[in-house]
C-alpha cells in the first residue's frame, strides 16, 4: 500500500520568525482586533437557518449574551464563514469541512487564535496585499501561501491535487471600505539551480550539500550520500562521481560519502 503524500510548501526562512513576530506581545493590539467578536451579520449573506445549521454542526461558534440577542462575530469568524460558503458551493460536506476546520485550528491552543496560520496571513495581507491563497487537498488537510509559493510546490512536485480558494476576494468582502486590490508585482522567480537545490534538500536523500556561488547564482553543488556498504559496488559502476570515502569503524563500513560535483 502506498504511503499518503504529504502536501508541503517552501516558505522560505523568514517565516517562522515573522509567523512568531506576529504572535508576540508587539502586535498584540492587532491580534486583539482580528480575533475580538464584536461585528454583526447581515442577514442577506447568510441566512438564520444556515447559520444554525454551521452551530449545530460546531463549524461556527457565536457570541450571544445570555444565549439572546444578535449574534457577534469576529473578522477570523467571518472569513472562516465565507470560506465555509465558498466550499459548500463546491459540495464540499459538513463531515468534510470539519475536517477543514481542523486543519486550520492547528495550534491554535499555542497561539491564542482560532486558526492561526489564517489570521497570520490575513495580516499579512492587509499590509502588502500580495495573493494569497487557501488549498484544500483531497484528504481535507490544508496550506496557505503566495502564489510563487505554489508555483514553486507545483514544480518540485511537493503538493497534489488541490482545490484552491483566491482569499483576496473573502478580504476584500470582510473588509468592504478598504481598497484591498492585489498587489501582483511581488513574485520571486527561481532559476533552474534554485529549483535543483530545493528538489534535493527535500528528497532527504543527501547528508551534506555544500553550494558554490558566483554573481548570486548557483554555479556548483557538492552532494554527499550516505550509502550502507552493500551497495558499494553498485556505485562504483555507477560512475557518477568525483570523490568516493569509504568510513571504516572496528573494521566495519559504517557509512560511505559519495561527493557528486554539477555544474549548473
Amino acid at each position: 500500500m502506498n504511503e499518503k503524500k504529504m502536501n508541503f510548501l517552501f516558505r522560505g526562512d523568514a517565516f517562522i520568525p515573522d509567523f512568531e513576530k506576529y504572535f508576540s506581545k508587539k502586535h498584540s493590539e492587532l491580534r486583539k482586533k482580528m480575533q475580538e467578536r464584536n461585528k454583526r451579520i447581515e442577514i442577506k449573506e447568510f441566512s438564520y437557518r444556515i447559520i444554525n445549521h454551521w452551530e449545530q454542526n460546531g463549524l461556527v461558534e457565536v457570541d450571544r449574551e445570555g444565549g439572546t440577542g444578535w449574534r457577534k462575530y469576529s473578522v477570523c469568524d467571518l472569513i472562516w464563514m465565507k470560506i465555509i460558503a465558498e466550499l459548500r458551493g463546491f459540495g464540499v460536506s459538513i463531515e468534510s469541512l470539519k475536517k477543514v476546520k481542523n486543519s486550520l485550528s492547528q495550534y491554535n491552543d499555542q497561539y491564542s487564535s482560532p486558526f492561526p496560520l489564517l489570521e497570520y496571513n490575513t495580516a499579512l495581507f492587509l499590509l502588502n496585499k500580495n495573493p494569497v491563497y487557501l488549498l484544500v487537498f483531497d484528504d481535507f488537510q490544508t496550506e496557505i501561501g503566495r502564489r510563487e509559493e505554489i508555483e514553486i510546490a507545483e514544480k518540485l512536485g511537493s503538493i497534489g491535487n488541490y482545490l484552491k480558494i483566491n482569499l483576496h476576494d473573502i478580504f476584500q468582502a470582510v473588509f468592504s471600505k478598504a481598497d484591498l486590490t492585489p498587489n501582483d508585482s511581488i513574485k520571486i522567480a527561481l532559476n533552474d539551480g534554485e529549483l535543483a537545490l530545493l528538489s534535493h534538500i527535500r528528497s532527504s536523500q543527501y547528508s551534506k550539500i555544500t553550494v558554490k556561488l558566483k554573481g548570486g547564482k548557483i554555479l556548483k553543488m557538492d552532494r554527499s550520500v550516505e550509502r550502507p556498504e552493500q551497495l558499494i559496488h553498485k556505485l562504483l559502476q555507477e560512475k557518477n562521481y568525483d570523490t568516493i570515502t569509504i568510513h571504516r569503524e572496528n573494521g566495519n563500513v559504517v557509512s560511505v560519502s559519495q561527493e557528486i560535483k554539477e555544474k549548473l
